[in-house]
């Protein structure tokens, strides 16, 4: 089975990605889990790993603990294959901000009541009932609430933060078009991650204020302007390509004054004849509208 693995930093950033393999591999008599084996594989023992329930499993800690791997993910009520945790739906009757705490052989397990039941496995915590504060609203005293959450789960929250914050936008805008290829999935969402990585670069670094949908629309429309074929055919122009060329009058990139050689062309600002036209817009204009014509309102 291919997938593609990730690696993303505590932001939204996008830091790498590689194709890889899912193996099977039979790592005891009564269960078979997943085991992500990574094509760049000379990763040193010590180094930690954060993964959500998709991969997590007790079978996959105690074999990561042999190799000298810490793990720590969120674990599914399926695989819990009979250990004597309060079952979820007795457990979500009690107060919210109540945990569970079950320790064996250096794998730790731990249930927590939060705005649903949460279960996570880590073999890297040395006291077993340690917990931070949090907040929490509560809805009875429509005000915020003081709550004792595991360390371990804060640690995932702050490791996994942005991996869940990165695949939530690139989920929210993704690309529709279908293909039959089983390259495309991988090759869509590489588009869009990069778009998400390129908004939070301009929205970070450069201090923009445009959201995720109208920067990706901004490069759309930039795409079409410069790589796109224009229409052929008669008739009114649509309201979409309107907005594709007002979108790149405000690039700043390549607008300069140019004469083309015809008397009989009216200005698009002022609406006199003119001779002269935007090289990089094909609109014509007075040198005079030039930099009105050019400038956000």
């Amino acid at each position: 089975m291919q997938a593609v693995y990730q690696w993303k930093a505590n932001t939204l950033w996008l830091q790498d990605m590689e194709p890889c393999i899912i193996i099977w591999l039979c790592l005891s008599d009564k269960d078979r889990v997943l085991f992500l084996a990574w094509l760049r594989a000379n990763v040193p023992p010590g180094c930690t790993f954060y993964h959500d329930n998709l991969f997590t499993s007790l079978s996959l800690i105690d074999e990561m603990c042999k190799r000298g791997y810490g793990n720590c993910g969120t674990l599914r009520e399926n695989r819990l294959f009979g250990v004597p945790l309060t079952p979820a739906l007795r457990f979500k009757r009690r107060e919210r901000g109540e945990s569970e705490f079950l320790v064996e052989k250096g794998t730790f397990l731990v249930r927590w009541n939060d705005n649903s039941v949460v279960t996570v496995t880590t073999n890297m915590e040395t006291v077993s009932n340690s917990t931070v504060n949090v907040q929490r609203w509560n809805k009875k005293k429509h005000a915020m609430a003081i709550l004792p959450q595991p360390t371990c789960i804060s640690q995932y929250n702050m490791h996994m933060g942005g991996v869940d914050l990165h695949d939530q936008c690139v989920a929210r805008y993704r690309i529709s078009i279908r293909f039959k290829k089983w390259w495309w999935l991988i090759y869509s969402w590489a588009l869009n991650s990069a778009m998400v990585n390129s908004w939070y670069y301009y929205w970070s670094v450069l201090k923009g204020e445009k959201d995720l949908l109208c920067f990706q629309r901004r490069v759309a429309q930039s795409l079409l302007q410069r790589h796109g074929e224009k229409p052929g055919g008669h008739g009114r122009r649509s309201s979409f390509a309107l907005q594709i060329i007002d979108a790149g009058r405000f690039d700043n990139i390549k607008h300069w004054p140019t004469k083309t050689g015809r008397k009989y062309q009216w200005c698009r600002k002022c609406g006199g004849r003119t001779s002269i036209a935007c090289e990089q817009c094909d609109v014509p204009l007075h040198v005079e509208c030039f930099k009105n014509f050019h400038t956000p309102i």
